[in-house]
């Protein structure tokens, strides 16, 4: 899943020895607005029609997004085994997507037999070989559970494109409203060690529309219970820490956006981990809701 908006643009105080940024350009904005307008309606219609259409639309994103994590991870000298962590990655969408949870276990288990021993044959140091071990999972299961969940989600009978739509209302919701009261009312900075275009006023902004959009999307569809309101509250929370979370990883490893060089997959947006770094933060509270009222089955 996608998101449209990331960052709040409050005004910062800048190092003496950092360079002024040059404003975005028109182009560069039309661009975004193009992507935009073409992939809106193209998520929007993959949502509706379900079925195989929505898992490859998931994967892609999966294979996208791990990719990603695994270039910033080498940019960092933190190595990886990138085959085998894109296909533990397809293999437990598809284990959601079948409903078949030997799937992902199986492929969780064999992975990491798999990368520690093809490691250990290589450098024969346990400690290397376990360090490239929980690099090359740690980045694609982070990517792929989230996808898988909102895959399990999509098939909930017979409201699950109603719960897809308000993951996707609470996203948007708390990102563009962030940017927005961000813009209009930012001072006081939320988080500046890990993002510093961040602020309070702007987080407030998005906490606020960010449970009230699902709450009406539920309540025009005639399904809203009150035992959804703490699901609703806390998810906001949740992207706004995924938004930083993600801030935070890409200052570790010293990149500016989440993208692979010469592969533009989003013109004008960054790479797709930047589009999902919230979603990837409430997908699994709405998952985990789902379970506890008994609408998913346990995933073991």
């Amino acid at each position: 899943m996608t998101t449209t908006v990331n960052q709040d643009t409050s005004e910062q105080e800048k190092p003496e020895n950092e360079a002024p940024k040059k404003p975005r350009s028109i182009s560069n904005l039309i661009l975004r607005l193009m992507t935009g307008l073409i992939g809106l309606p193209l998520i929007v219609f993959l949502i509706f029609w379900g079925g195989w259409l929505y898992t490859i639309m998931a994967s892609l994103l999966a294979i996208l997004g791990t990719a990603e994590f695994y270039f910033m991870e080498r940019t960092k000298g933190r190595q990886n085994n990138a085959i085998i962590g894109i296909a533990a990655a397809i293999a437990v969408l598809l284990s959601f997507h079948w409903r078949e949870p030997r799937l992902w276990q199986a492929a969780v288990v064999i992975s990491v037999i798999l990368t520690f021993t093809l490691e250990f044959v290589r450098s024969g140091q346990g400690q290397h070989s376990f360090i490239r071990t929980v690099t090359t999972l740690g980045g694609s299961l982070y990517i792929a559970f989230p996808l898988a969940f909102v895959i399990a989600i999509r098939q909930v009978e017979p409201f699950g494109i109603h719960w897809v739509a308000a993951i996707l209302f609470c996203t948007w919701g708390t990102d563009t409203f962030s940017y927005m009261f961000g813009s209009m009312f930012g001072k006081t900075k939320l988080a500046p060690k890990l993002s510093p275009k961040k602020t309070v006023e702007g987080a407030i902004g998005g906490v606020i529309f960010g449970v009230l959009l699902p709450i009406l999307l539920m309540l025009r569809i005639d399904n809203f219970a009150w035992t959804m309101l703490p699901l609703f509250i806390i998810s906001p929370f949740a992207g706004i820490a995924g938004d930083l979370f993600e801030s935070g990883v890409k200052r570790y490893f010293g990149i500016k956006d989440s993208h692979i060089p010469g592969f533009d997959v989003i013109p004008g947006h960054g790479g797709v981990l930047d589009r999902m770094d919230s979603v990837l933060w409430i997908i699994p509270l709405f998952y985990a809701y789902l379970l506890i009222i008994g609408k998913l089955p346990l995933p073991f």
